[in-house]
């Protein structure tokens, strides 16, 4: 598959597919962009047709209290844990509005395929999260159990607040355990999300939205 044809119009090809090729997991490289099932090239072209104007994207759903528009979006973002050394997550897209930090995450089809028994690493059990994290830290492996399309996100800074999006059944009772602290849950389907560009006043996200549901009908 070219590069031309592996994205969607309207999203800078080109540089997209230099973002996707410099990050870890090797998503391009490994085959998996081929698959209309790709969780990473679907949230590649949803969210990349927004690289360089974040201010077109419309609220997400669930992050209404967040100042929009949208001040950045970036792709593949790399956000470290309070740590050194180690691997740290690489977001699907991150953006940031006047007063907060939302990562996206996005899985499809994933977590029903695997078979694999995973454990976190005992670093996610050390007290390094702050005083507004108690509803994440007990029991980790409690996201474990969580299966569906979702969102993980990065800490928010100082007056920020961090986000994370689409999910179903475990999502939302994950998102209740954690309720209160300072990195807020929210889950989103991918069809909801969708369903919210498709009725936007602007034809250029209308027609983003189509093409989206055309060629991955998530």
């Amino acid at each position: 598959m070219t590069t031309t044809n592996r994205w969607l119009p309207g999203v800078p090809a080109e540089e997209i597919e230099a973002i996707f090729r410099a990050a870890p997991g090797n998503e391009i490289g490994r085959g998996k962009f081929e698959s209309p099932e790709s969780s990473a090239a679907l949230a590649g072209n949803a969210f990349g047709f927004f690289l360089h104007r974040a201010g077109m994207l419309p609220p997400l759903p669930g992050c209404e209290q967040a100042r929009w528009p949208a001040e950045s979006l970036a792709i593949e973002k790399t956000i470290r844990f309070p740590w050194n050394g180690g691997r740290h997550p690489v977001l699907d897209a991150l953006l940031v509005t006047p007063n907060a930090l939302i990562g996206f995450e996005s899985k499809r089809f994933e977590p029903f395929r695997e078979n694999r028994i995973a454990h976190f690493s005992p670093a996610y059990r050390r007290p390094v999260w702050g005083g507004r994290m108690g509803g994440h830290e007990p029991e980790p492996d409690s996201l474990l159990r969580v299966r569906g399309a979702g969102i993980l996100a990065g800490r928010a800074g100082p007056g920020r607040r961090s986000d994370e999006g689409p999910a179903s059944g475990g999502l939302a009772a994950f998102g209740r355990e954690v309720e209160g602290d300072e990195v807020e849950f929210i889950s989103i389907s991918w069809r909801a999300l969708l369903a919210d560009w498709r009725e936007s006043r602007k034809p250029d996200i209308r027609t983003h939205a189509e093409n989206v549901i055309r060629c991955y009908a998530p």
